[in-house]
């Protein structure tokens, strides 16, 4: 089930990457840009040719985009890339309702209903005949992807067995889907295509969806002890294991009870617990900045890869290894030309070790807090990396500015987030998770008071000078 829903979620989160991707002006009448080096450069010289004569321009493209299809190219082609920003403003929405209508209605609904709608509005989109409804649909697709992605973690987190979490997430939902989309896109070839075959690709995630059984976690949390029991009969019956009626009693009645108790003591927690300490404040933030800047960073460089040499489906196949200080290189010895490749490769490797950036991230997150602000704490920071999609269409405008300035803008951020996560955040690996908040006397009050507490002692104790001339007046 995995496989298939990660594999429609990328077909709906990166769909822009060709869909709105950038024709390249190939002539223009009579005129060759064949020897330009990138999309900017014929964009230059057809600006040039225009203002000498009149002439219609010819596109070289290897996937027809809505650029193509509705002229938008050069200057225009940033109403596009606007219009990616629009769409992604659905993810901040659809992940702030999907967490609470997952919790109120169960798993399976949440994300049988976010596959069904969210291809649904795939589908229409396909059909749009300007960028206006296009968006429009768009931004529906983006709100059920965002509502998919905020359910299938936890769906997984309680369906899947604890030494079997790791590797099922990273062979299903890794780079084998990405690679499979990327050969999925190359063989549709124009916009309209791949839209209705990633619709299509939701058909088997919502068979498989269908047959798979609601939580048994979130039905005993919900007091359904019957429905978690008859759920757990049919697991060991897939297994082929034996079912021990009065031992799975006992523990559903057990965990029942445990999370009763729970809930009778708990405190309720917001936001606002996260800044409590002045340690917690400063978790939070690495957090946040982090998973900003990973995100920024990632779909900057997918929304905007046809500014990178070489073929589309290439660079999406070849996300491995590498570092920024690649375009230093090329921008020092003029070459851009010849070292396209280089800048091809640099730019995607460094979407692998943003992939680890994202894996530490999601860790730090969980093991950072104690238990009962953990998911607020993972809320808050998928907030943050929402917003680093929305805002990265906008990050290559810099290069009308100068050219290598979105690529300095970038590692300057990341730089900055290297700093302040190093700074701030410690280790984790091998420590105990925390499952209690701090006292009030590590809060920021009470340090304050503390402090206050410390001077008043400190102005209470005679001066050590004075002390010793009474003492040697005594003597």
């Amino acid at each position: 089930m995995l496989t298939v829903v990660f594999l429609n979620q990328l077909g709906n989160g990166l769909f822009m990457m060709f869909g709105g991707a950038s024709p390249k002006i190939s002539a223009c009448g009579n005129h060759s840009f064949s020897q330009a080096v990138d999309i900017f450069e014929s964009c230059a010289m057809l600006k040039e040719v225009q203002q000498k004569e009149n002439c219609t321009p010819e596109f070289s493209y290897e996937f027809k985009s809505v650029n193509i299809e509705w002229n938008y190219y050069c200057d225009t082609s940033k109403i596009v890339k606007n219009s990616i920003t629009y769409q992604t403003i659905g993810l901040l929405i659809g992940s702030l309702i999907y967490g609470q209508l997952s919790d109120s209605f169960g798993r399976k609904p949440a994300l049988l209903s976010t596959l069904v709608l969210g291809n649904v509005f795939m589908l229409a989109s396909s059909f749009t005949n300007s960028l206006f409804w296009f968006t429009v649909m768009r931004f529906f697709v983006s709100l059920f992807m965002a509502g998919s992605i905020s359910v299938i973690p936890i769906y997984s987190l309680e369906i899947l067995p604890p030494k079997d979490r790791y590797w099922i997430n990273n062979i299903g939902g890794g780079s084998p889907v990405i690679i499979f989309y990327a050969i999925i896109a190359y063989c549709c070839g124009e916009w309209k295509l791949l839209a209705r075959t990633s619709a299509a690709l939701a058909l088997p995630a919502i068979i498989v969806c269908l047959f798979v059984s609601e939580s048994p976690r979130y039905l005993i949390q919900k007091g359904k002890m019957k429905e978690a029991k008859a759920v757990l009969k049919r697991i060991f019956r897939i297994d082929r294991r034996e079912f021990d009626d009065f031992l799975v009693d006992h523990v559903l009645n057990k965990e029942h009870q445990v999370f009763m108790e729970k809930q009778a003591n708990n405190n309720k927690y917001t936001l606002v617990h996260l800044f409590y300490t002045p340690d917690l404040t400063r978790y939070s933030l690495s957090i946040a900045i982090s998973f900003f800047t990973t995100s920024l960073m990632t779909s900057a460089i997918f929304f905007n890869i046809e500014n990178i040499a070489g073929s589309a489906y290439m660079n999406l196949m070849l996300t491995v290894a590498t570092c920024l200080m690649t375009f230093v290189v090329v921008i020092a010895t003029g070459n851009q030309a010849e070292l396209s490749t280089l800048l091809r490769i640099a730019a995607l490797i460094i979407l692998g070790f943003i992939a680890q950036m994202y894996l530490v991230n999601g860790i730090c997150a969980t093991e950072l807090f104690p238990t009962c602000i953990r998911n607020i704490s993972f809320s808050f920071g998928q907030l943050f990396n929402r917003l680093g999609v929305v805002l990265s269409p906008q990050v290559f405008f810099l290069a009308d500015y100068w050219k290598p300035l979105p690529y300095f803008s970038l590692c300057l951020v990341v730089l900055l987030d290297m700093v302040f996560f190093q700074v701030n955040v410690t280790e984790t690996k091998n420590n105990p998770l925390g499952d209690h908040m701090p006292g009030p006397e590590e809060s920021w009050s009470g340090r304050k008071k503390n402090k206050k507490n410390q001077k008043a002692l400190l102005l209470q104790k005679p001066n050590e000078k004075v002390q010793k001339l009474i003492e040697n007046e005594n003597v």
